[in-house]
Protein backbone atom coordinates (compact mmCIF):
# COMPACT_ATOMS: atom_id res chain seq x y z
CA UNK A 1 0.00 0.00 0.00
CA UNK A 2 1.28 3.57 -0.91
CA UNK A 3 0.10 7.04 -2.23
CA UNK A 4 0.15 8.78 -5.27
CA UNK A 5 0.91 12.17 -5.33
CA UNK A 6 2.30 14.08 -2.06
CA UNK A 7 0.58 12.77 1.58
CA UNK A 8 -0.65 14.96 4.85
CA UNK A 9 1.51 13.26 7.41
CA UNK A 10 -1.06 13.11 9.61
CA UNK A 11 -4.30 11.43 7.07
CA UNK A 12 -1.11 8.95 6.31
CA UNK A 13 -0.47 7.90 9.97
CA UNK A 14 -4.43 7.64 10.30
CA UNK A 15 -4.61 5.68 7.16
CA UNK A 16 -1.71 3.83 8.46
CA UNK A 17 -2.98 3.41 12.34
CA UNK A 18 -6.83 2.36 10.98
CA UNK A 19 -5.21 -0.41 8.22
CA UNK A 20 -3.02 -2.12 10.92
CA UNK A 21 -5.70 -2.25 13.53
CA UNK A 22 -8.07 -3.83 11.53
CA UNK A 23 -5.26 -6.08 9.58
CA UNK A 24 -4.55 -7.50 13.52
CA UNK A 25 -8.44 -7.95 13.38
CA UNK A 26 -7.77 -10.49 10.24
CA UNK A 27 -9.26 -8.64 7.43
CA UNK A 28 -7.97 -8.67 4.33
CA UNK A 29 -5.24 -5.95 3.33
CA UNK A 30 -8.43 -4.53 0.79
CA UNK A 31 -10.69 -4.12 3.40
CA UNK A 32 -9.16 -3.29 6.19
CA UNK A 33 -7.70 0.01 3.32
CA UNK A 34 -11.64 -0.14 2.72
CA UNK A 35 -12.52 0.96 6.30
CA UNK A 36 -10.15 3.46 6.98
CA UNK A 37 -10.97 5.13 3.85
CA UNK A 38 -14.39 5.48 5.12
CA UNK A 39 -12.77 6.45 8.23
CA UNK A 40 -10.65 8.98 7.17
CA UNK A 41 -12.21 9.97 3.78
CA UNK A 42 -10.81 8.81 0.45
CA UNK A 43 -8.08 10.90 0.11
CA UNK A 44 -6.48 13.24 1.89
CA UNK A 45 -7.75 16.58 0.42
CA UNK A 46 -11.38 15.08 1.31
CA UNK A 47 -9.61 14.69 5.04
CA UNK A 48 -8.25 17.75 4.62
CA UNK A 49 -11.40 19.90 4.49
CA UNK A 50 -13.18 17.70 6.51
CA UNK A 51 -10.81 19.16 9.30
CA UNK A 52 -11.71 22.68 8.43
CA UNK A 53 -8.52 23.21 5.80
CA UNK A 54 -8.40 26.47 3.80
CA UNK A 55 -5.58 25.94 1.45
CA UNK A 56 -4.95 22.01 0.13
CA UNK A 57 -2.35 21.59 -1.75
CA UNK A 58 -2.73 20.70 -5.33
CA UNK A 59 -3.39 17.29 -6.02
CA UNK A 60 -5.42 14.74 -3.74
CA UNK A 61 -3.03 11.68 -2.68
CA UNK A 62 -4.93 8.54 -2.64
CA UNK A 63 -3.87 4.98 -2.03
CA UNK A 64 -2.74 2.26 -4.09
CA UNK A 65 -2.88 -0.84 -3.27
CA UNK A 66 -0.53 -3.69 -5.31
CA UNK A 67 -0.76 -7.26 -5.20
CA UNK A 68 -2.76 -9.42 -3.43
CA UNK A 69 -6.08 -7.53 -1.84
CA UNK A 70 -6.95 -10.76 0.30
CA UNK A 71 -3.42 -10.98 2.04
CA UNK A 72 -3.55 -11.12 5.26
CA UNK A 73 -1.55 -11.05 8.63
CA UNK A 74 -0.45 -15.08 10.07
CA UNK A 75 -0.97 -14.75 13.84
CA UNK A 76 1.85 -17.28 14.90
CA UNK A 77 0.72 -19.89 17.74
CA UNK A 78 3.34 -18.55 20.04
CA UNK A 79 1.98 -15.03 19.59
CA UNK A 80 -1.82 -16.76 20.53
CA UNK A 81 0.41 -17.99 23.51
CA UNK A 82 1.25 -15.13 24.43
CA UNK A 83 -1.89 -13.08 24.14
CA UNK A 84 -3.42 -15.80 26.30
CA UNK A 85 -0.77 -15.42 28.73
CA UNK A 86 -1.26 -11.43 28.70
CA UNK A 87 -4.81 -11.83 29.23
CA UNK A 88 -4.48 -14.30 32.75
CA UNK A 89 -2.34 -11.81 33.93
Amino acid sequence: MGYVNNVYTVYSRSMLWDTVNHLILGQPIEQAVAHAKDTYGENDLVWYTSQGGQRPHAAAAYTMLLGDANAQLTVHESASAFSEQQKAA
